[in-house]
């Protein structure tokens, strides 16, 4: 599995990554590169910690395994539901054989599946435009203050994830206006 290229060979922030998960937020006393971005950190180390507390009695084997594995669980999470949310806006203008089209032109696209392989959050760069536009939409078709709310917070949660800020200052421009 060593020689197998998948995940920590593609980066060499990688390590750093998985060690900030696994290690969250002690690791930032050893290496505070990361954070001004614990989102990613923190929520992979919820999973780890779930995934450790419900398995390790069965496979008892090193944490960092555990961590990965939360890191996998996460990012197919994130993939999913960018997929969803995708498909939800894209069925709003195109066909459903359109809207299949281009989810398979964006995430079978190198990058992406470059991106969901390596321990980062380099897929936050093109999946946080694809999440903020379709949580406004959703926002714009049945307003209410509670919804606005929520979506500030998860904009939030996903900066602290990875600052990408561009988009959301769009949509703010836009609201605006």
């Amino acid at each position: 599995i060593e020689y197998l290229p998948l995940f920590w060979q593609y980066n060499v922030d990688s390590p750093t990554e998985l060690l900030s998960a696994a290690f969250f937020p002690e690791y930032f006393n050893e290496n505070p590169i990361r954070v001004s971005r614990p989102g990613y950190p923190f929520l992979v180390n919820l999973i780890t910690n779930i995934l450790y507390f419900f398995f390790n009695p069965i496979f008892n084997t090193n944490y960092l395994y555990y961590a990965g594995a939360g890191y996998l669980i996460f990012k197919f999470l994130v993939y999913f539901t960018t997929i969803t949310l995708l498909t939800k806006v894209l069925l709003n203008f195109f066909s459903i054989r359109h809207a299949i089209f281009i989810n398979i032109l964006i995430f079978f696209h190198y990058h992406s599946i470059f991106y969901a392989t390596t321990f980062h959050t380099s897929e936050l760069s093109f999946i946080t435009p694809i999440i903020f536009i379709a949580l406004f939409l959703s926002i714009i078709k049945n307003y209410s203050l509670f919804r606005n709310i929520l979506y500030s917070l998860l904009v939030g949660v996903i900066i602290l994830c990875k600052p990408n800020y561009a988009c959301y200052f769009s949509i703010l421009a836009f609201s605006f206006l």
